[in-house]
């Protein structure tokens, strides 16, 4: 935060079904001197406000119940003022069209996950500044260069399955932050894909792409490339509605690569 504006307490939402992120985005806040709550879907962010006010929602876009679009769209029906509470939408991609549609739904701002301290800082200070110094000229707001979370251009050469120096950037250097990171994610791993069998041999496309997203995002929260790349490729198949033999060796390939990170994290926890 820039020395020039105070540090009130801004109340802070995060709502994002993937624990992974929700704990990496709170541990980010804290850093930077802030608490936060936090939701697993758009339901639930309306109750919550139902219950209190909020000066900003860090929100999913893709969650299951409601999504991050009708949650904000909900919000912004229900209120007057287009800034209050300020609404961050979080996705693991975007494409050029995305901000638009995230502004048209009402929200204020969009990041990338994983989100890092540069980026949070920048939108707590700007809200900073609305709610709390409104007198003060405004400052040109660029916005965040736009980036891929994952892995480089060149798909061709090897890579470990967990980049170890990004790891622990996302986590603040903090080791222990990062093997608990990568703990909760093979917990959630076999259930994760049960439920892309399950859908897939059910016939429903739509469910294949939401859980792939969501491993898209955890991927790219722990600095796991190889298995970013086949998660998105899984969710581009499904979004095709493509729910045979490519689809189901790309499943292959994403037990495979969880067998590695497995291994990498017996070693991180060594």
């Amino acid at each position: 935060m820039s020395a020039s504006y105070p540090t009130p307490a801004l109340r802070i939402l995060i709502a994002d079904d993937n624990p992974v992120n929700r704990m990496v985005l709170g541990a980010c806040l804290r850093s930077l001197g802030y608490e936060s709550k936090a939701v697993a879907d758009g339901r639930a962010v309306l109750q919550a406000m139902e219950e209190e006010s909020f000066d900003i929602i860090f929100m999913d876009l893709h969650m299951p119940v409601m999504s991050g679009f009708e949650a904000a769209s909900g919000i912004r029906k229900k209120g007057s003022d287009p800034e209050r509470p300020w609404i961050v939408a979080l996705t693991a991609t975007a494409g050029p069209n995305d901000r638009q549609g995230c502004l048209s739904h009402g929200m204020n701002d969009l990041v990338l996950k994983p989100a890092g301290t540069p980026e949070i800082s920048r939108i707590l200070e700007l809200v900073t500044r609305k709610r709390f110094c409104p007198e003060a000229p405004e400052q040109k707001e660029t916005a965040p260069p736009e980036r891929t979370p994952g892995p480089s251009d060149d798909t061709d050469l090897p890579c470990p399955p967990v980049c170890l120096e990004r790891l622990l950037e996302n986590c603040a250097g903090r080791k222990d932050f990062a093997e608990k990171l990568i703990r909760i994610f093979l917990q959630r791993f076999p259930h994760d894909l049960q439920e892309i069998l399950m859908a897939a041999a059910g016939g429903h496309p739509e469910k294949v792409v939401s859980v792939a997203h969501r491993l898209k995002g955890t991927a790219a929260t722990i600095a796991a490339d190889s298995l970013h790349r086949k998660a998105d490729e899984l969710e581009r198949l499904a979004s095709q509605e493509i729910l045979g033999e490519p689809a189901s060796e790309a499943v292959r390939e994403l037990e495979c690569l969880a067998e590695q990170i497995r291994r990498f994290h017996k070693s991180l926890a060594s």
